[in-house]
């Protein structure tokens, strides 16, 4: 189902959405926000977030900005301020740690590196 706001706990056997989310947000299939999650996210699925502020768990974590931690196979984000852990992990910038097998970071001098990748600081 479908929310403009969620604070608290949001439990889908499908699909989650909403405007905003604040608390747990669990699906079976997928979850997204559109604006602001301050939640963490879980999903067999994929996860997806505007602006995530916490934690994304599933098999394809997607983000504009992510702080916090996506962890899953493929996670990706324009902006990350935190860590990413997954088989495949991207973003065109980011202050904190990747560890994967693929970690792409766009706007570092290093943008590919595997089992480990940072920018000691964000542009």
């Amino acid at each position: 189902g479908a929310c403009h706001n969620v604070t608290g706990l949001d439990i889908m056997l499908g699909c989650g959405e909403a405007v905003n989310a604040y608390g747990l947000q669990v699906a079976l299939l997928r979850n997204k926000v559109i604006d602001r999650a301050g939640a963490l996210q879980l999903a067999i699925g994929c996860n997806s977030a505007g602006t995530l502020s916490g934690a994304q768990i599933s098999l394809y974590n997607q983000a504009i900005v992510a702080k916090g931690l996506q962890a899953g196979l493929i996670n990706a984000a324009n902006d990350v301020r935190g860590l990413q852990i997954g088989l495949v992990n991207t973003t065109d910038a980011i202050y904190g740690y990747q560890i994967g097998l693929i970690n792409v970071i766009k706007s570092s001098p290093t943008p590919f590196f595997p089992i480990i990748n940072f920018t000691p600081s964000a542009d």
